[in-house]
């Protein structure tokens, strides 16, 4: 029976020691401009129908790292060769840190290029983009970035 006991509290200890947790909490961005001059900028760079901007603190077993998500909504023209696509998300996403309060309020910058479509009155979406470090925006644009 002890010998149970303690095969059981191994396994418990072994389960709890590989479980991921994961919370984020909303951290809305802080910019120097108006929404409407943030637009208007996006748009000179890749016209769509809207951006969303949405900033999250994320925290990973401890470890928190906050990331500002950008959504390019039905964009037009969005190139579908991998290096222009990535390009073109670099200088999304360089633009936005422009306009941020605090140029280090975030450690990730996700810029997604989403497809929303309704269809029955179902909203269907497809994305793809990239994942660019705060550092990977100060850095010429040779560095590699992380695929999503």
């Amino acid at each position: 029976m002890k010998n149970f006991i303690l095969t059981v509290a191994v396994m418990l200890a072994l389960l709890v020691q590989a479980c991921t947790i994961t919370t984020t909490k909303e951290k809305q961005p802080v910019f120097t401009t108006g929404t409407d001059s943030i637009a208007a900028a996006l748009n000179r760079i890749a016209v769509c129908e809207n951006f969303h901007l949405n900033g999250s603190d994320i925290t990973t077993n401890g470890k928190e790292e906050a990331e500002l998500e950008i959504d390019v909504i039905n964009g037009k023209n969005i190139p579908a060769d991998d290096a222009a696509m990535i390009s073109l998300a670099r200088a999304i996403a360089l633009q936005v840190k422009q306009f941020l309060a605090d140029k280090n309020a975030y450690k990730s910058y996700k810029v997604l290029f989403v497809h929303q479509a309704e269809v029955y009155g179902v909203t269907k979406s497809e994305s793809r983009g990239r994942i660019f470090t705060n550092q990977e925006l100060t850095e010429p644009a040779t560095q590699a970035v992380k695929a999503i």
